[in-house]
């Protein structure tokens, strides 16, 4: 099982009403379907600031995603 919460900030002179951008809460459930691969099935809960500063929307997705592993030692002799 993954979880994971990323928080962005927005800094400089465009900033107008507060420097917060958007946060990602998500978790996800692995699955090993081969020694170098592996897939997983999760949720992001999106929370992001509009372009007016003031107002916010709340994103629900669910994802797939496929995460493959490279020996580039192999590749590159290291």
């Amino acid at each position: 099982m993954t979880t994971t919460n990323e928080i962005f900030f927005d800094f400089g002179r465009s900033v107008q009403k507060n420097v917060f951008d958007q946060s990602r809460l998500s978790a996800g459930v692995d699955y090993q379907v081969h020694p170098v691969a592996k897939v997983q099935i999760g949720y992001v809960d999106q929370y992001i600031q509009k372009a007016d500063g003031v107002r916010f929307e709340k994103n629900h997705t669910l994802t797939l995603s496929v995460f493959y592993t490279v020996a580039l030692s192999r590749l590159f002799g290291f």
